[in-house]
């Protein structure tokens, strides 16, 4: 029998009146916007139907519940890396559909399913045994909702604990989103769901406590889609339908506390003894719980075990009340509330979406962004040239704890700074076009902000030896129209950030009175497991939306293989980049392979030889030398690729500008043993000390403190986007 005895149902809790007065002071203050979506007690916002079947139980026969249950096949594993705990008292319906949800949207990491049933009234222990691989324990009396947990967190044997009400239905990839907050945000101890109703209504996004102990579902009846219930961030507690936490930690927390027996309040307990040892507890909205609020306890807090919620707040805050003194009065200044740990928050603008496994420029914006995130700013970035929401780019910018505006809730940068300006301490700006559009916005409405410019790469510069390569008038006079932009929008700021040393001496000369700071690659740097006699053939990586790139590959082509084909015949040349244009894809031949983009970079890395550098005209420095270097691939690369890098050419680098000597250079590198380790190890070696976390973290921290805004030493290991897994 299959889910067809169960009916879609369409609800929504109305606001209490304490709460909808919450949500207007806030709202009045921080979010114009949502005024029109709150302005009665009961109204709650158009929501669309959520994007995964979501079914109500309805009442059963005995036998219904007993062939749903037969079924139902949990895909669990004898060695699972997460035990997912539901502990259960009657309800049998609900149960049986959590269970079936979990089936339907199997978590793709090993995980295992321990159902604790607390005497339960009803069936549920005759009927839930029988749901295939699902671990099943009978209290053999009732021990209440938190000793239930405890009970099913002894019997776990993953290295997480996941915590689920019976009344909820998972949506896919709430699992792995919960765990991977764990890697995203290294130091974590607690992940905790997006709750929403079945009819799509935001139940909460992370709770807040306020000074007096009382709690708040932040988001709670709003649109779940708004980009303010989006973005990972640190928060106070998350309500314990849905969280998971090291198996190792909860054990040494002696799990949910007894004293808020039988049930209410553990759950934000939990969480501030976590945060008591230095740990993050993190809201993920990429995982999402539909939960049925109220189906066991009711939500009558005057009666039955609801009541227990009253009077366990009050225990809370005895306990607690030394830390939430520091917290807001109630309802009172909620932007600050949500995002509590944050000290400091920045507004970034760039032209677009980050996109940091298709090139470069994009690794450094989205690396910098969480250098900024563990420097304990809360960041809010706009693509503000197109205000896209981009598939699986936006998510991972939310899912790493980026706010991230776009369309139709924010339409333009003026917009959101009249609402928004003055909560911002700084503002980083990408490319002179963004600083031309909207600076002077940002110096109208957040007057008391930073203003950094990063230039990616002197574009005058670049466009200028295109023009001379090509001896082109019209490029010329566009490469100087360029250069007075650039140094207009260089002038206008507390400080503009260059990636080249090269870069900073010519305008020092230029511009002496400039404010400049040099700030190069931030890179991961994974290293090498693969030797020498291992690893065959060429590969060059670098997007083709940047035309250095196709000059360098054609004039490679067409100009360096030629002489290579006689000194290392059989030797392929691997193009790697994302959208090649037609003359470059014409290239491709039985020695010459054009992969276009290539899903996992760091393989392809691992099993050729020579990374090349060929290009003739550009500026900055080469985020494709970098991601080499990285990796433990030694790179042979023209002199203009490599300035302004601080590489030295037979150190840690091949350099050659000629045909004939670079390919010679590549035929050396490919025979020589020796000189391959030499120059693997000094270039890893070399990547760490420039462009590693660590050195970056330092890099940026001088930067800021030049603008007042020195950061204190993170208190988590760093975490970058890695370089090698794609572009």
């Amino acid at each position: 029998m299959a889910l067809t005895v169960a009916k879609r149902v369409y609800f929504a809790l109305p606001l209490s009146p304490e709460t909808q007065a919450m949500h207007r002071r806030f709202a009045t203050k921080h979010m114009g916007w949502l005024l029109k979506a709150i302005r009665s007690a009961q109204q709650t916002p158009e929501i669309q139907p959520l994007p995964f079947p979501v079914t109500e139980p309805i009442d059963l026969t005995f036998q219904e519940e007993l062939d749903l249950a037969k079924s139902i096949t949990l895909d669990t594993s004898a060695t699972p890396l997460v035990s997912v705990i539901i502990p259960i008292y009657g309800q049998c319906n609900y149960t049986l559909l959590c269970l079936a949800s979990i089936a339907k949207h199997a978590p793709s990491i090993p995980y295992e399913v321990i159902v604790v049933d607390d005497y339960s009234p009803d069936h549920s222990r005759e009927i839930i045994k029988h749901v295939a691989n699902v671990k099943f324990i009978e209290n053999p009396q009732n021990q209440g909702f938190i000793r239930s947990c405890n009970i099913g967190a002894k019997a776990a044997t993953g290295e997480y604990v996941c915590f689920l009400n019976n009344d909820t239905q998972v949506a896919p990839g709430w699992l792995e989103e919960l765990y991977r907050t764990f890697i995203e945000f290294p130091g974590t101890g607690l992940s905790g769901s997006k709750l929403v109703y079945p009819n799509g209504v935001l139940q909460e996004a992370g709770g807040i406590l306020w000074q007096d102990g009382s709690a708040w579902n932040f988001g709670r009846n709003q649109d779940p889609r708004l980009p303010i219930y989006n973005y990972a961030r640190e928060t106070d507690y998350c309500s314990g339908a849905s969280i998971m936490v090291p198996a190792q930690l909860f054990k040494e927390l002696g799990g949910f506390d007894e004293h808020y027996l039988p049930a209410y309040c553990e759950d934000s307990d939990l969480a501030l003894k976590i945060r008591s040892r230095g740990y993050r507890v993190i809201y993920q909205p990429l995982s999402v719980i539909v939960h049925f609020e109220g189906i066991t306890s009711g939500t009558d807090t005057t009666q039955g075990a609801k009541a227990y919620q009253v009077e366990n707040s009050k225990k809370l805050f005895l306990r607690w009340k030394e830390q939430l003194a520091s917290h807001q009065v109630s309802g009172v200044d909620v932007d600050s509330a949500k995002d509590r740990m944050a000290k400091r928050r920045v507004l970034v603008l760039d032209h677009c979406t980050p996109t940091p496994d298709q090139d470069a420029g994009s690794v450094s914006l989205y690396n910098i962004m969480m250098l900024l995130r563990d420097m304990d700013f809360q960041v809010t970035f706009i693509p503000e040239d197109n205000f896209l929401y981009v598939a699986d780019y936006t998510p991972a910018l939310q899912r790493a704890g980026i706010e991230a505006l776009y369309s139709p809730w924010v339409q333009t940068v003026e917009q959101h700074l009249q609402e928004f300006g003055g909560r911002y301490d700084l503002v980083f700006l990408f490319r002179p076009t963004v600083v031309e559009r909207n600076l002077s916005l940002v110096k109208k409405y957040s007057p008391q902000a930073k203003t950094l410019f990063y230039t990616h790469d002197l574009h005058y510069l670049r466009m200028t030896r295109e023009a001379q390569l090509d001896d082109d008038a019209k490029k010329t006079r566009a490469a100087e129209a360029m250069k007075m932009r650039e140094f207009a929008a260089i002038e206008a700021v507390d400080r503009s950030i260059l990636v080249s040393t090269a870069e900073r001496e010519l305008l020092e000369n230029e511009i002496p009175d400039a404010r400049l700071a040099v700030f190069p690659l931030i890179l991961d740097i994974p290293g090498t497991q693969t030797a020498w006699e291992q690893r065959k053939d060429i590969v060059f990586v670098g997007g083709f939306q940047h035309t250095p790139n196709i000059d360098a590959m054609l004039y490679f082509c067409h100009e360096v293989m030629p002489h290579l084909r006689s000194l290392l015949p059989g030797a392929r040349l691997f193009v790697v980049g994302s959208k090649p244009p037609q003359e470059i894809q014409t290239l491709q031949s039985d020695d010459i392979i054009v992969t276009g983009f290539v899903d996992d970079l760091n393989s392809l890395l691992e099993r050729v030889k020579v990374s090349v550098a060929p290009l003739r005209f550009g500026a900055g420095i080469k985020g494709k030398i970098g991601t080499a270097l990285a990796a433990g691939l030694p790179t042979v690369a023209t002199s203009l690729a490599a300035e302004g890098m601080g590489l030295t050419d037979e150190e840690n680098i091949l350099i050659a500008d000629e045909a004939e000597d670079f390919a010679k250079a590549i035929a050396r590198l490919y025979n020589d043993e020796q000189l391959w380790n030499h120059l693997s190890k000094a270039g890893i070696g070399f990547a760490e000390k420039a462009w590693g976390a660590r050195a970056a973290w330092q890099g940026l921290a001088e930067i800021l403190d030049t603008v007042r805004l020195t950061p204190e030493p993170t208190r988590h290991p760093l975490h970058l986007f890695s370089q090698t897994r794609a572009h």
